[in-house]
């Protein structure tokens, strides 16, 4: 090799170490170079490492799912950051900060520091501190200082002047003309400049109110309310613990139980206390709604919301209610508490307001109801009975009915009462005991009518073993009268429990109706229901878990939107598989509905 080839090696090495080490254009998004954000060095020398550096703040790793309402980061990446996260409203954003309606504000108005960094300190910032505290007697108002305590020798605001002295103290009672004792005695000033404090200046506050339940008498306070666990006078004695009380009513032991039914006390000594001193408390009150009767407490009233015999049960739930007072045949409710309604409690037999009753009222007998005929509860399961009609009405026509609306059954055409709306609580509703029902897919030709369909043994006015609301027909009725559940075969309806048989489903189906607000079927039962439909009633079907919980093909256990049942789909009804189908075939070339 030359010399010149040995020279010109090494000047070689030397061009291309200088070319490695010349720097590079910095990237102006990354200055300082990019930082690795999960391998725990400063790789870009910014003295800020991993999630620490600004350039990691919205890396996947470095999120925290927590909004940190202070760091001026958006921490759980939704695209807002702090106070802007709805996350941090009425939390802090740093020290004598909040957040409040997505923005920073003053919380400490006396610490003379910008918080909210708004650039306005304390009782100059008005929208956070108009009216707050900046110290011991000193508010904020009108952008700075006020002196709020006038009579404490002390310049609150620090403007150099102390109480009267201070301008802010100019309306200040004790900076004015001094005003009377009188009227004034139980403020802890000697307003009139005698010498004398409240109560102490006999001749201005001797039988002037100290305040609540306090008297000054002998130019002291006294205690004039015993019964209110207060200390009334501050002499750190309450109510019957306080001499003031000696002779008041309730603080002299009573020596007889009579008149002192409900005090807790065996106040005669004889062993018994309150109601269970017969002797003495038969008959007497033993507090609001409440009378003593054979040795124990009864509620007496009966209406009221309340358990005012403390038993856990209230009003018509209370057995001591059952038949307690007057029934009103006119009012829709249960006055007696007998669970008869109106003109379907037998008290109100002969009462003028039970004869010509319209359509869907409750009754007891025909002679009542202006259509001739009285669905009785004990005959047809009706809810406290309803009114309808002894004659066929005419359906088409809607002729035949008293107020009420024709209703189309297979033998015999039957008038309800007409209702509108979806709820228990809207206007148009039925009685208890009832549930709106449209008879068609129509919202729009009214003709939505009340049809029977208890939810509870307290809208059934008959009573026995067994006897109430029967989940599965929802009439009033044996409970459980054995007979077939819903899903089951049928040929009619006497077959089912619900007395319900489609017969329009292959081998019959035993269906019955819920209350679409309740949705409450009996055993497995699913509450198949839609408010489109405009009414508050749904069908009860057999629910499932799985196909093997129904009774064969074509039934299978299907979601039909409010739960899983067992049921068949119809013509043009989507299927995936022919066993969905009633008719046991799904066409794939009508975009798989069932034939």
């Amino acid at each position: 090799m030359s010399l010149r080839h040995l020279v010109a090696v090494p000047a070689l090495a030397v061009a291309l170490a200088l070319t490695a080490c010349a720097p590079t254009h910095p990237d102006p998004q990354h200055p300082l170079g990019p930082e690795n954000c999960s391998n725990g060095i400063d790789d870009n020398g910014d003295q800020k490492t991993d999630c620490a550096d600004p350039l990691c703040f919205a890396e996947a790793a470095c999120l925290t799912g927590t909004e940190i309402c202070a760091n001026g980061h958006d921490d759980d990446g939704d695209g807002l950051g702090d106070c802007a996260d709805p996350d941090c409203e009425g939390q802090t954003c740093g020290q004598g900060c909040n957040c409040t309606a997505g923005e920073r504000h003053e919380a400490n108005c006396n610490d003379q520091v910008d918080n909210d960094g708004d650039g306005l300190t304390d009782c100059a910032d008005t929208a956070d501190c108009a009216g707050a505290s900046c110290g011991a007697g000193c508010t904020c108002a009108a952008g700075k200082k006020k002196e709020a305590s006038c009579s404490d020798s002390v310049d609150n605001d620090g403007d150099g002047f102390t109480d009267c002295a201070d301008p802010d103290c100019a309306a200040a009672p004790n900076c004015g003309v001094p005003p009377p004792e009188a009227g004034h005695c139980s403020d802890g000033v000697d307003n009139d400049g005698d010498g004398l404090t409240d109560c102490a200046d006999t001749a201005d506050c001797t039988g002037a109110s100290c305040g609540t339940g306090c008297l000054c008498a002998a130019g002291a306070k006294k205690e004039t309310s015993c019964s209110d666990a207060s200390d009334n006078d501050g002499d750190t004695k309450t109510d019957c613990a306080d001499p003031d009380c000696a002779t008041a009513v309730n603080c002299v032991a009573p020596t007889t139980e009579s008149g002192h039914c409900n005090d807790g006390l065996d106040n005669d000594s004889d062993g018994l206390t309150d109601c269970a001193d017969s002797a003495d408390c038969t008959g007497a009150s033993c507090g609001t709604g409440c009378a003593c009767g054979g040795g124990a407490r009864r509620e007496t009233d009966c209406s009221d919301g309340i358990d005012n015999d403390a038993d856990s049960k209230t009003d018509c739930l209370d057995p001591d209610c059952v038949g307690a007072g007057t029934e009103s045949c006119t009012d829709g409710a249960d006055n007696t508490c007998d669970r008869a309604i109106d003109c379907g409690d037998a008290k109100c037999a002969g009462n003028a307001a039970c004869s010509g009753l319209a359509d869907g009222k409750p009754c007891t007998a025909d002679g009542q109801c202006a259509g001739g005929r009285c669905l009785t509860e004990a005959a047809t399961g009706v809810p406290n009975g309803a009114c309808s009609n002894a004659a066929n009405c005419d359906v088409a026509a809607q002729t035949g009915c008293n107020g009420g609306i024709c209703v189309a059954s297979l033998t015999f055409n039957v008038c309800r009462e007409k209702c509108s709306g979806t709820g228990l609580a809207s206007p148009g509703q039925c009685r208890a005991g009832f549930a709106c029902l449209d008879a068609d897919t129509n919202t729009t030709n009214s003709n939505n009518h009340c049809e029977p369909l208890c939810t509870a043994d307290a809208e059934c006015s008959g009573s026995g073993s067994g006897y109430g609301c029967n989940p599965w027909s929802h009439l009033c009725e044996q409970k459980d009268k054995g007979l077939a559940k819903y899903g089951a075969s049928c040929t009619g309806d006497t077959e089912c429990e619900t007395g319900r048989c489609a017969l329009g489903k292959p081998g019959g189906y035993c269906i019955g109706l819920c209350n679409g607000q309740l949705k409450a079927c009996g055993g497995v039962g699913v509450c198949y229901y839609y408010t489109a439909y405009g009414d508050n009633v749904g069908a009860c079907l057999q629910g499932c878990v799985s196909t093997t919980n129904c009774r064969g093909s074509p039934y299978t256990c299907l979601d039909e939107g409010n739960g899983n049942v067992c049921w068949c789909r119809v013509v043009n009804e989507s299927c995936t598989f022919d066993s969905e189908c009633c008719s046991g075939s799904c066409n794939p070339f009508f975009g798989l509905t069932c034939d």
